[in-house]
């Protein structure tokens, strides 16, 4: 009997040792499964966020994708627009009527309204400006003239820009100033770039001169013919698709000349400019031109920089000033020259409104 007791309890001793070795065992052995299980689970999850991160960068991509065709769609649109309208203004200059030409002629005696008195050594600069097709950039005497009421209205025009230089010292004065910029070429060939840093500029097309040493690459001459002056504003239309604004450099000659002003304001309007006569001549034949057009006659008051002298470009801009008050509106004209540029972030414009030429076109007449 007590062997049976001794063989039973050795059998249970047995089994409880046998247990607890299987349970550190699987306590062991579990443990690493379970690292295992939790790297597994991981990867997965990385696995998976990288997945979502994929279909994210898709997602954008197409929707970066959908958007440039939209912005593709509506330039397309607003070319075809642009296009229409500039064959729009050419039928429409072809339908002019021998009346409407018979009504500008009979005025050309009476007292035309916008006359003016020309400043010592003055060259009239500025701008036309309007929104829509380009049938409507040049803006009509038909169209009355806008009244001017509240604060004086001052424009000034920065001629011959074409660097980088010039532009950062206007735009150094913090002042609303009109640049009017050269044609691209080989002396400066970044200025469409440069106008875009702009919310107004104007060109600066170079004219033939009775007396000019320099004359600048691409100058217009009284020898060009319809075709090469047209084939000039197209090129100029592409340069600056934006542009609305174009003033004579130099052009003493070109503008004296009634059938080149003629062919020249033609091939403007066709492309959807306007033009400034900076009257670098008494005999210049813009207003003539223009008259005959029936539009505004948009001119400059004041030269601001004839002399370099710092004293006398200050009296000159104070001159602006006075003009404007006494008027309601004028426009001066100066350079980006370095006492030109001095004088007018030293000058004191209160009392008057410095604006773009596009903000007074509408108060000439």
């Amino acid at each position: 009997m007590k062997i049976f007791f001794k063989t039973l309890l050795y059998i249970v001793i047995v089994l409880i040792a046998t247990s607890f070795s299987y349970i550190l065992y699987l306590y062991f052995s579990a443990k690493p499964l379970k690292i295992n299980l939790e790297n597994n689970l991981t990867q997965k999850a990385i696995q998976e966020l990288n997945a979502i991160d994929k279909n994210i960068s898709n997602d954008l991509n197409k929707t970066r994708f959908e958007i440039e065709s939209v912005k593709n769609e509506i330039q397309t649109d607003l070319n075809k627009s642009f296009d229409k309208n500039i064959t729009q203004n050419s039928i429409l200059e072809q339908n002019t009527t021998y009346a409407e030409k018979n009504i500008t002629y009979a005025k050309k005696n009476a007292s035309l309204e916008g006359n003016f008195t020309l400043e010592n050594n003055s060259t009239l600069e500025g701008n036309f400006t309007s929104e829509g097709n380009f049938t409507n950039l040049f803006p009509t005497k038909k169209q009355e003239a806008k009244r001017h009421s509240g604060e004086p209205l001052l424009a000034i025009i920065i001629d011959d820009v074409g660097s980088k230089k010039q532009v950062d010292a206007i735009l150094s004065t913090k002042l609303v100033l009109t640049p009017s910029f050269f044609p691209p070429n080989k002396n400066h060939p970044n200025t469409p770039k440069f106008a875009k840093l702009f919310p107004c500029f104007m060109i600066h097309y170079p004219m033939e001169a009775n007396h000019y040493s320099r004359p600048e690459e691409g100058t217009l001459l009284v020898s060009d013919d319809e075709k090469k002056l047209n084939l000039a504003f197209e090129k100029l239309r592409r340069d600056f698709p934006n542009a609305k604004f174009i003033n004579n450099h130099t052009g003493s000659k070109f503008t004296s000349n009634l059938k080149s002003m003629q062919l020249a304001i033609k091939a403007m309007r066709k492309n959807g400019f306007s033009f400034i006569d900076s009257l670098t001549i008494n005999t210049s034949v813009v207003k003539k031109v223009i008259d005959e057009y029936n539009l505004r006659y948009i001119y400059r008051s004041v030269f601001i920089d004839n002399s370099s002298n710092i004293y006398k470009i200050k009296n000159m801009i104070k001159k602006a000033i006075a003009l404007a008050k006494k008027r309601g509106y004028a426009i001066a004209i100066g350079h980006p020259r370095i006492n030109t540029i001095k004088a007018l972030k030293e000058s004191n414009f209160s009392g008057v409104k410095l604006v773009y030429i596009k903000d007074i076109y509408e108060y000439y007449k």
